[in-house]
């Protein structure tokens, strides 16, 4: 099941509004995205209670760097690049200052204020609103209803499935034949606008698999081979 996406032509999105939601406020969310060789403005994913009280994480204006939209404003990031796979995570910490940040690639990247409350009531996946559509690929998009340590976001970076599988309560694979089907237990419904079709996808397993050996293969897509170097606890990708 692993392998594979959902391409995003700028006019399609995933929505929402069914299942269990979590806090606004104690939230972690993360995706992979491969962006096409124009930069656009975008939202990867938007989290929201309702359009004046939302998050998403997304590309500027300009199309050039990471944006973290808090609700009221703003904040930018490192630049992103172009016809490569990373991985974005937003976290949502509490309602204060410096209490939302945005994780590139597993590093922390963007801090900002949280301007919400209440319980998330929707989830939308390539757009904002109708306004800030994605031109790209998605894939692998998880909701926690804790908030997740860099540590855990980095592990969670490198295998499509949920490694804390009790706190997901949101998996959307974007990958195999029912990528359109939460897969968390909780059976959100996506409703999808456009049409959509799968392509290649990020170079990650399904699920990662170490042992007590130091190094031990993995799962992996077609074309990719995986060692997990247990010394300093990540894997290490191989062309085959």
């Amino acid at each position: 099941m692993s392998g594979q996406s959902v391409r995003f032509d700028g006019t399609e999105k995933l929505l929402t509004t069914a299942g269990y939601m979590p806090s606004f406020t104690q939230h972690t969310g993360m995706c992979w995205v491969k962006l096409d060789g124009v930069a656009a403005y975008s939202s990867f994913f938007e989290l929201r209670v309702t359009a004046g009280a939302r998050h998403f994480i997304g590309a500027t204006v300009d199309g050039v760097n990471l944006l973290v939209y808090n609700g009221i404003a703003e904040t930018s990031g490192s630049v992103l690049p172009l016809r490569r796979w990373f991985h974005a995570a937003m976290v949502s910490l509490g309602s204060g200052t410096g209490d939302v940040l945005g994780y590139l690639d597993g590093r922390l990247d963007i801090t900002a204020n949280n301007t919400g409350g209440g319980v998330m009531g929707e989830i939308e996946l390539g757009d904002s609103l109708d306004t800030v559509k994605v031109t790209g690929n998605l894939a692998g998009f998880k909701l926690f209803n804790v908030v997740l340590n860099g540590a855990q976001i980095y592990a969670e970076m490198h295998q499509l499935a949920p490694v804390l599988q009790s706190a997901c309560v949101c998996f959307l694979p974007l990958s195999g034949p029912s990528w359109e089907v939460d897969q968390s237990g909780l059976s959100h419904l996506f409703a999808k606008t456009g049409t959509m079709r799968l392509g290649s996808g990020p170079p990650v397993p399904w699920i990662a698999q170490p042992t007590s050996r130091r190094y031990q293969k993995a799962v992996s897509p077609a074309g990719w081979g995986h060692l997990f170097d247990r010394t300093r606890n990540r894997l290490i990708y191989v062309p085959r």
